[in-house]
């Protein structure tokens, strides 16, 4: 292959990924950012059972004398074979968001 052949080979090569590139990036930060967005909307979710556990725990209380919330969380973990990790709380939720500049503080919003 002659050399003007070779350099006209590469330029274009240049300009199809420079064309390309772009394109690329944008689909790259859409991604992560319906990823951000599903990750938040699941952490509300977490915040708002929390919340849920939280209040049919003072309605137990009010009824029994105690919430029972650690007995009705073994059941869970006995009967279902589902377990809780205590890494989604609403503290830990809060920390992780205000580290991040790009999602809004989660327990202002609650």
């Amino acid at each position: 292959m002659s050399e003007s052949i070779l350099i006209q080979v590469i330029q274009s090569a240049g300009v199809v990924l420079s064309a390309i590139l772009p394109f690329v990036f944008i689909a790259i930060i859409r991604k992560r950012k319906e990823t951000q967005k599903k990750l938040y909307e699941a952490q509300q979710d977490i915040l708002f059972l929390l919340e849920a556990e939280k209040r049919y725990g003072e309605v137990i209380s009010f009824h029994e004398g105690a919430t029972m919330k650690n007995t009705i969380r073994n059941r869970v973990r006995v009967e279902t074979n589902l377990s809780w990790s205590g890494k989604n709380t609403a503290s830990n939720i809060d920390i992780q968001h205000s580290k991040s500049d790009n999602t809004p503080n989660v327990t202002s919003l609650v």
